[in-house]
């Protein structure tokens, strides 16, 4: 919490105690004006929040009573009626005490590359579809994208988490990022490596805000697509919103989910039936080959979000071609593009790959694969990153893969451990997330993804990947042992 915000609770308890204790109404008087006069500082200096409401009410209600019972000359309510408002008043501060912990305004670790880091948000039409997001069906496709980039200036009033978001998420817009918005992108080259990352079904562009830091605090202008209609904000550059409700997002996911679990339980009840034996590779082909085509809401997901990477691809290319006053003309090295997502953004991203060459590297971060990538294969190097549990899920790729493959697990991890969510909400970190440490897992993410595109898109060599052969199934304790010189990420 913040320092006005602790003051302003600190100053509830008194208050209520002391209308138990029948401290002198003045005496009383005086601690709930100071509580308000607590909460206007708070709202002129730190910013309204939806945590605080429970604190704001119900300091106004003490000052109500205070007031009330001066100005009235009210007697002091019997022994019991004292019993009873204590006991209410105290069951409301503790939820006034925890709605703030719940989803405090959090800090971001601070990036490790030699540059400072820049953002900016632009939106790509597409006028070859039409739009179906909640709020503009039927209008040219709409695509909005944030993007990180390394920048010289190091000073600035720090770009917001998510700027002008809707409830529940307009807390966000008080969490500050290391990153300047729109600062100039930085002189020290003519032009910067290019990454497009894909978000999580029902998440949103910026859940891995850390990740995007530390890509563009390396050199590295990557670009976080904003999916629409799978996200449930998006926040265009003239600042209104769009996207769906919570419970909306996660309704739309369900059958989704279905179709990846009944996949691999398929999968893994076939194996069982062979008598305990290893399933061919062929044999892993053709049932996730036949639980997909049962189940195409998955892949007709996966494609339209596909489509949203090559207009934004297709922009660039023609962004960096021309003399413009976008902060981004010319300073793009799409020659070395390559591409991220997690969850179902890792089978978009494995999917634009699989049908765009101008793709040069790949990373799933913890998503299954969908579509003819069973059948067709990848040609750019891959790294797939899993949770523990979900190793060798990715056999078909990697068996018909030519190009450099790379499989990590991560032990201890959870599905949410590849993104931010650590930070939102810390107290529900033990549902939500692995038995590994949140901000280690993230570290791993990060220390792998990087070198991972450092070797493939800058001919950059990195310990953690030399030990890997063309496939390497191993955990991230196991590589690591074979590293002992890492001094960065601890097993």
């Amino acid at each position: 919490m913040r320092i006005l915000e602790i003051l302003i609770l600190a100053t509830v308890p008194p208050t209520i105690l002391g209308f138990l204790f029948q401290i002198p109404s003045s005496w009383t008087l005086i601690l709930v004006a100071v509580t308000t006069a607590l909460i206007i500082l708070h709202l002129f200096i730190e910013g309204y929040r939806w945590q605080m409401i429970p604190a704001y009410v119900l300091s106004t209600i003490l000052l109500l009573i205070a007031v009330g019972s001066i100005a009235l000359n009210l007697p002091a309510p019997a022994a019991l009626w004292r019993i009873v408002g204590t006991i209410l008043g105290l069951f409301f501060f503790t939820i006034a005490v925890g709605l703030p912990l719940l989803f405090p305004i959090f800090q971001l670790p601070a990036p490790t590359g030699p540059y400072s880091v820049g953002t900016t948000l632009f939106n790509v039409l597409d006028h070859t579809r039409k739009e179906i997001s909640a709020k503009n069906p039927n209008d040219d496709g709409d695509v909005v994208v944030q993007a990180w980039y390394p920048t010289d200036e190091a000073v600035g009033k720090p770009a917001a988490y998510l700027a002008n978001g809707s409830f529940p998420w307009d807390w966000l817009r008080l969490v500050p990022t290391h990153a300047v918005l729109n600062a100039p992108v930085s002189s020290n080259q003519a032009s910067y490596p290019v990454l497009t990352f894909a978000h999580g079904g029902g998440f949103m562009a910026v859940q891995n805000s850390i990740q995007m830091q530390e890509f563009a605090s390396h050199g590295y202008i990557i670009l976080s697509i904003s999916h629409i209609i799978d996200s449930v904000v998006t926040i265009y550059p003239d600042g209104h919103t769009d996207g769906r409700s919570l419970t909306q997002a996660w309704k739309d996911m369900k059958p989704v989910l279905t179709d990846n679990n009944n996949a691999f339980k398929t999968a893994a009840t076939l194996k069982h039936s062979n008598g305990g034996n290893r399933l061919s590779i062929d044999e892993k082909r053709v049932i996730m080959q036949q639980v997909f085509e049962e189940n195409r809401i998955a892949l007709q997901v996966i494609n339209r979000r596909a489509n949203d990477a090559y207009a934004v691809i297709d922009y660039l290319e023609k962004l960096n071609q021309e003399a413009g006053n976008h902060l981004l003309s010319g300073r793009l090295d799409m020659d070395r593009l390559g591409i991220l997502g997690h969850s179902n953004g890792g089978a978009v991203a494995v999917n634009v790959a699989m049908n765009d060459s101008r793709i040069k590297a790949v990373i799933n971060m913890d998503g299954y694969i969908f579509g003819d990538v069973f059948n067709s294969g990848l040609q750019q190097p891959f790294m797939s990153m899993n949770k523990e549990g979900d190793q060798g899920r990715d056999d078909v790729v990697y068996e018909q893969i030519e190009a450099p493959a790379y499989s990590v697990t991560i032990q201890g991890a959870n599905h949410f451990n590849f993104m931010d969510i650590y930070l939102w909400m810390p107290l529900f970190n033990s549902r939500y997330l692995g038995s590994i440490n949140p901000q280690r897992a993230v570290e791993i993410v990060n220390r792998y993804t990087l070198a991972f595109f450092e070797k493939h898109l800058r001919n950059q060599d990195d310990f953690l990947l030399g030990s890997f052969g063309k496939i390497n199934k191993c955990s991230t304790r196991n590589c690591l042992k074979r590293n002992p010189k890492n001094n960065i990420i601890s097993p």
